[in-house]
C-alpha cells in the first residue's frame, strides 16, 4: 500500500513528477500514461522486482571463479564463448530461479495491484471479488477454482525454484 501511494503521489494524475514534467512540456496524462494501465503497473512492479532479482542473482555472479575464465582463455575461448559455454550455464539455474521467484512474488503484491488497478482484471483481484460474494449467477465456484489454480501454479513454481537452487548449489561446492 505505501508503494502504491508513493507512485500515485509521484506519477499519478496530480503527482509531483507529472507536474514537473508538465512544466518542461511533457504531458504524461495526454500521452495516455496512467498507473492503472499495463505500462503503469509494469513500472510499479519493476520498481520492486528489479532490486529483488539483483539480490538473488548477484551471489551467483560473485560465485563465478576467475580460474574458469582463465582456463577458457587458455583453451582459446574469447569473452563471448566464455559467457555462452561456461558462465551462462553456471548462472542459468540462478537466473531462472530468480525469474520464478519474481513471478511468485508478483502474485503476493496484492495491495499494490488493488490500489492501482481500476479494472480488477488481475487474478488476485478477481479472487477477492468472487470470494467476497460478488458473483455472477452460476459462477459461485469460480473463486475456489481460481484459488486452486493459483495455489497449484505457485506450488509448481516453488518446486521448480527448489530444483534450480539445488542445481545452482552444485557449482558452489565444486
Amino acid at each position: 500500500m505505501p508503494l502504491a501511494f508513493a507512485f500515485v503521489a509521484a506519477v499519478g494524475t496530480q503527482g509531483i513528477i507529472t507536474k514537473a514534467l508538465l512544466g518542461v512540456g511533457v504531458d504524461l496524462v495526454d500521452s495516455g500514461f496512467s498507473l492503472s494501465t499495463t505500462a503503469g503497473m509494469a513500472l510499479v512492479y519493476l520498481y520492486f522486482q528489479v532490486p529483488l532479482m539483483f539480490l538473488v542473482v548477484s551471489p551467483a555472479v560473485e560465485g563465478l571463479r576467475s580460474t574458469w575464465q582463465e582456463a577458457a582463455t587458455i583453451l582459446g575461448a574469447g569473452p563471448v564463448r566464455y559467457w555462452r559455454t561456461v558462465a551462462g550455464p553456471v548462472l542459468a539455474p540462478s537466473v531462472l530461479g530468480g525469474m520464478l521467484l519474481l513471478f511468485i512474488n508478483s502474485f503476493s503484491a496484492y495491495a499494490t495491484a488493488y490500489v492501482l488497478s481500476s479494472s480488477g482484471q488481475l487474478v488476485p483481484l478477481q479472487i477477492r471479488f468472487v470470494l467476497q460474494g460478488n458473483v455472477i449467477t452460476g459462477e459461485q465456484d469460480l473463486g475456489y477454482a481460481l484459488v486452486t489454480w493459483t495455489i497449484a501454479l505457485l506450488g509448481a513454481g516453488l518446486l521448480l525454484v527448489q530444483a534450480l537452487q539445488r542445481r545452482a548449489a552444485r557449482w558452489s561446492r565444486a
